[in-house]
């Protein structure tokens, strides 16, 4: 999930994301490509999706 909202939400290319999660870039390539068609098939998924990047948004505001 945070693969997805880095790469697709904030733009953070795939090799930065693995490089801070201290994994291979297959792995994260392939969490990519099964969180994105999980949240476009699970609309539940979708509204965690949608909640766990209002809560980075949040922490984010509160620390500037």
């Amino acid at each position: 999930m945070l693969t997805a909202l880095g790469v697709e939400r904030y733009g953070f290319l795939v090799k930065s994301m693995t490089a801070e999660l201290k994994r291979c870039g297959e792995t994260a390539s392939r969490w990519l490509a099964r969180g994105t068609g999980r949240h476009q098939e699970d609309m539940e998924h979708r509204k965690r999706l949608d909640e766990v990047d209002r809560a980075i948004a949040t922490m984010a505001g509160a620390t500037r």
